[in-house]
């Protein structure tokens, strides 16, 4: 089976970005539309809108959280996390790389808020990220090998809903 790739894109869209994903064989993650430019380019396809992250955690919402975004040359695998003993701990055991702070999402379901998904391939070494509940339940049911890991994090459904 091919890896289940995400692919995070931020987009100028006042104090948001987009969160896309899609279907590969590498890992990816992007941070310009130059870099989305290249992975199209090179055979990736864009399979749908995940919801948004903030750009700017400047803002009066209570339980606004960094997403740390970290990279393994080992695994070639993104991993992305709110935690900071998490992050803390793959860059020290787990052979991550800390490339900063991919934006801002939210630590607790709100109006206009989306779940965000995280599941763990240990043999492959692969990450993956949904905010489809039934895309979830379907890993789950038919992707053994993928660990379910909880949500990570909650994304605004729209850069129209400023809302926390």
């Amino acid at each position: 089976m091919k890896s289940l790739i995400d692919v995070l894109i931020f987009l100028p869209s006042l104090a948001f970005s987009f969160v896309l994903i899609e279907e590969s064989c590498n890992d990816l993650s992007k941070l310009s539309a130059v870099e989305q430019e290249n992975a199209v380019n090179s055979g990736y396809a864009i399979e749908a809108q995940m919801g948004f992250i903030g750009t700017s955690k400047d803002c009066d919402c209570p339980g606004i959280v960094p997403l740390y975004r970290m990279w393994s040359d080992s695994a070639s695998d993104h991993f992305y996390t709110t935690s900071v003993d998490e992050m803390n701990k793959a860059v020290q055991d787990d052979h991550y790389k800390l490339e900063g702070t991919m934006g801002y999402c939210m630590s607790a379901p709100g109006s206009g808020l989306l779940p965000l998904y995280r599941f763990w391939d240990g043999k492959a070494q692969d990450h993956f990220y949904t905010n489809n509940e039934n895309e979830k339940n379907s890993v789950i049911a038919n992707l053994p090998a993928y660990r379910y890991e909880g949500i990570q994090c909650y994304v605004w459904q729209s850069n129209g809903n400023k809302n926390c």
